[in-house]
């Protein structure tokens, strides 16, 4: 048998890899949110966006519908440029990201407190 301090470095090991490896890899709907409103804080364009998040353009169309319908992003038009859309989170849409971060470290810590 293990010593104790073995099995407890092991378990420890291998929860902490698990936790991590499930969280990489699905993101769910408001990480992607989360990602997108970070992405688009300064304004970025459509494809930037796709890129940066990660997500297909159908994936991106239908975020970017959901996000300006909820006030969370805001579509501007730029002078003299080729393609002229950009996306731009709006004051909503950073309280938004204030929110999720703050329940994001609070989920972390207590998860670092179970392992």
């Amino acid at each position: 048998m293990l010593p104790t301090n073995t099995l407890e470095k092991t378990f420890k090991y291998f929860t902490k890899s698990s936790i991590l490896s499930e969280i990489m890899k699905n993101r769910d709907r408001s990480t992607i949110v989360a990602d997108i409103l970070n992405i688009a804080n300064k304004g970025e364009k459509k494809t930037r966006i796709m890129y940066k998040a990660n997500l297909s353009y159908e994936q991106l169309v239908e975020y970017l519908k959901l996000l300006v319908e909820m006030g969370l992003l805001e579509e501007k038009i730029l002078e003299n440029e080729r393609n002229p859309k950009v996306y731009v989170t709006t004051k909503k849409g950073r309280n938004f990201l204030d929110a999720f971060e703050k329940i994001e470290n609070q989920l972390n810590s207590a998860a670092q407190s179970i392992v």
